[in-house]
């Protein structure tokens, strides 16, 4: 059975270059970054909770994003919780 985990913003800033397409082509291990968002002039990297394949990409490199909004979805088999 898949799981689909969305990862969401837990604050308002902007997509930085650089990850998300990455993201989108490959499956990662739980902690590994899958975005990277700016806000207050840092860019501050947020990692998939769990491993998994990317199955969605929400946004696009470079949006203005508010708090709450879902990035990407992770498809994982199985779910230990």
């Amino acid at each position: 059975m898949m799981i689909t985990r969305k990862l969401k913003l837990a604050f308002a800033g902007i997509l930085a270059a650089g990850l998300l397409a990455a993201a989108a082509a490959s499956a990662g291990a739980a902690s590994v970054p899958v975005v990277v968002v700016e806000a207050m002039k840092m860019e501050n990297e947020l990692a998939a909770p769990r491993a998994g394949r990317v199955a969605r990409v929400a946004v696009s490199e470079g949006d203005s994003v508010e708090a709450g909004k879902v990035l990407v979805e992770i498809e994982q088999a199985g779910c230990d919780d």
